[in-house]
């Protein structure tokens, strides 16, 4: 092979004066040319260099562009080892990102495994579109966020504006009542029959009362419909307040997804708060108020009740008392039955009663 490739080197068809190589010179020649790369075949070979990708790059340059030059004794000279394509090689490889192993936002662990399929380039251009997604949630968020600070912000100006306003409308009413009842003493604005007569008999003042009087009139309507607005707004908190509150009971306790229980439910919380509580009666538009926790302690209150009027009127009956094997007894008492006995009355607890109780039944 490499005799084959050299031939032309030796056996050029004429030199500059005619003729080329005889036979004995080529082999001279071709003796001279092995032991040449003899030497430098034994020569010890330097380790081989990983290159980094910026000088990677330009041997892959360079061996591309050796075809174009078209002259194979360049080709056959800048042949490369085994050992230096293997160099080569390593490089290449290193050159190479590795898979990220971080997923991006979205990504769960089950799809790691296609994740690290993927090639670098297709994981760099999915990891931006997921940031550049991210972020423009996050942008909308802020803004949704900042839109709903400054509607919330304006609607308590609104608000505290409002709460100006009804007191302001009333005293000026209150003042142009007062105005009225000073410059016209004599005319009463409930009877038409005192208001003709002041007209006939003072034409000169009628238009100053009537400017007045329809001045009184603009207040008054602009205070009615304040008070309407207010209600209508007052109507519309509770009602999504009363949303929440059917929410919130539905998830505490599901029994009361049931229409009959909780028609019965709301009957006896109600009539418990107003009538049977035992400290006096509340006001239904605050028991309108109440929270679903509130309603549900008010519940279990009413419940304790019961049951402690019922053990009122049934008590359990007197079992004598059983002492266990190496128990003292006192008075056909257990010491804890006589321990607590004495704990409940310097405490009067209803946990110590309770128990008590328990221990009584156990008996």
């Amino acid at each position: 092979m490499f005799l084959n490739r050299s031939l032309p080197m030796y056996f050029a068809p004429d030199d500059e004066q005619g003729g080329g190589f005889s036979v004995e010179e080529a082999v001279t020649k071709l003796s001279e040319q092995r032991a040449t790369q003899e030497k430098e075949a034994a020569k010890p070979k330097p380790e081989p260099k990983v290159e980094t990708p910026k000088v990677a790059a330009p041997m892959a340059e360079e061996s591309e562009e050796a075809p174009e030059t078209g002259d194979p004794q360049d080709e056959s000279t800048e042949e490369k080892s085994p050992e230096e394509k293997l160099a080569a090689q390593l490089a290449s490889e290193q050159e190479t990102p590795a898979a990220d192993t971080k997923l991006p936002s979205g990504w769960s662990d089950a799809d790691r495994e296609l994740w690290s399929s993927l090639t670098p380039e297709v994981q760099a251009k999915l990891e931006a579109r997921e940031k550049a997604r991210d972020a423009g949630i996050r942008k909308r968020l802020q803004e949704a966020d900042s839109v709903k600070k400054s509607a919330d912000t304006l609607a308590e100006q609104l608000k505290a504006e409002r709460q100006k306003l009804a007191p302001i409308l009333q005293s000026t009413q209150n003042q142009l009542i007062a105005q009225l009842v000073e410059q016209f003493p004599g005319v009463d604005p409930r009877n038409p029959a005192s208001v003709t007569q002041f007209a006939l008999e003072h034409p000169e003042r009628y238009p100053a009362y009537d400017a007045l009087w329809k001045q009184i009139g603009a207040v008054a309507h602009q205070q009615k419909r304040q008070e309407a607005e207010q209600k209508q707004r007052e109507e519309a908190e509770y009602n999504t307040f009363a949303e929440s509150r059917v929410s919130r009971l539905l998830e505490l306790d599901e029994t009361l997804k049931d229409p009959a229980k909780s028609a019965a439910f709301e009957k006896e919380i109600v009539e418990y708060l107003m009538e049977g509580n035992g400290y006096g009666k509340i006001d239904p538009e605050r028991i309108k108020l109440y929270t679903a926790e509130e309603l549900l302690m008010a519940r279990k209150a009413r419940l304790y009740d019961k049951a402690m009027a019922a053990l009122k009127k049934s008590p359990p009956a007197k079992v004598p008392a059983v002492a266990k094997p190496g128990a003292g007894v006192e008075g056909g008492k257990t010491e804890k039955e006589a321990a607590l006995e004495k704990r409940l009355k310097k405490s009067g607890s209803v946990e110590d009663a309770v128990e008590l109780l328990r221990l009584k039944r156990a008996g």
